[in-house]
């Protein structure tokens, strides 16, 4: 009992920069920490660095649809995700930890006889694949998700969805914790507020980076950043991306509608909205995340914002 109400770290506190790792990963999100995590596990890589400009998590990690689901178009994409949701699948397990995995399914709706049949061939293509995912229609929609309106009501009526029962949603600051205490008892160096300013490189090969806190040398980098990859000051041709744009969502015709709160359901479905344009509705903290709604809240919600494009139930009711 005495462990009860103690206080632990879940990683150690930053310490000081060495002057040499072998290896130096530039963003502490979920695909730094996990490329450190396994770097250490699956090759026994023990000096690794991971820089962050900020706390972890900062960047993309804490700020996406949190949804985990394999039933993608190309045949590329759907293998390449089928392996990704096996992975979450164990993750939990993995690292000691919970991450929050609910595999509740996931359903693409659809408003269109045109989208209609896009599901079609991504259930098609899918299932040639070995991917659970299938054209449902709305007498199966109403059990799955009883809290939606199916009648023909709002401006974009639902006409059908693609059900993936493996699809669910999962807590990203779950998984860049798990992560990160998982990288941390591995050996690995968490120093976040260390921005990199720069990639040193001599006889065309990386030598190291400088940062807000000194130079360190390193044999390899691997650039974690996603999205700000190209403000990362690195020489050609490392990076050969020219531009960088910041994206930020459409913001719905009526805002009445959406409520900084998260609203109660029966079950946790996420529902994501077939269209290509628009506001994709996300879980998070800003004003502009739906995590949930109640039917009257949906039904006017859906007639309402012409361009949003989604949104995710995670409660359940009470």
């Amino acid at each position: 009992m005495k462990d009860v109400f103690r206080v632990r770290r879940m990683w150690r506190p930053r310490g000081e920069l060495r002057d040499r790792y072998d290896v130096v990963i530039v963003g502490a999100g979920s695909h730094g920490l996990a490329t450190a995590y396994y770097l250490v596990k699956n090759h026994g890589v023990k000096s690794v660095a991971v820089l962050e400009k900020s706390y972890i998590g900062s960047g993309a990690a804490g700020r996406n649809t949190t949804i985990i689901r394999s039933n993608y178009r190309t045949p590329e994409g759907a293998a390449f995700y089928k392996r990704s949701v096996e992975l979450y699948e164990r993750l939990g397990a993995d690292l000691d930890f919970n991450l929050l995995f609910s595999q509740s399914g996931h359903l693409t709706l659809a408003h269109s006889e045109r989208a209609m049949v896009t599901m079609t061939e991504r259930a098609e293509v899918n299932q040639l694949l070995g991917i659970d995912s299938r054209l449902v229609y709305n007498d199966t929609i109403a059990e799955l998700c009883p809290e939606l309106d199916l009648s023909d009501h709002p401006t974009w009526p639902i006409l059908g969805a693609l059900y993936h029962p493996p699809g669910g949603i999962i807590r990203h600051d779950a998984v860049v914790w798990g992560f990160a205490r998982g990288a941390d008892r591995g050996g690995v160096e968490i120093h976040p507020y260390t921005k990199v300013t720069g990639i040193q490189r001599s006889n065309g090969r990386v030598t190291g980076v400088s940062t807000t806190r000194g130079e360190v040398a390193c044999d390899t980098v691997i650039s974690a950043t996603a999205g700000w990859s190209t403000r990362l000051k690195a020489p050609q041709p490392l990076f050969s991306t020219p531009w960088a744009t910041e994206l930020r969502p459409c913001p719905p015709r009526r805002w009445d509608t959406c409520r900084p709160k998260a609203a109660t359901s029966s079950s946790c479905h996420s529902c994501q909205q077939g269209a290509s344009t628009g506001a994709w509705r996300s879980r998070g903290t800003s004003r502009r995340s739906l995590i949930g709604m109640t039917a009257r809240e949906a039904r006017g919600w859906s007639a309402g914002s012409m361009t949003a494009t989604g949104w995710s139930r995670t409660t359940k009711s009470s």
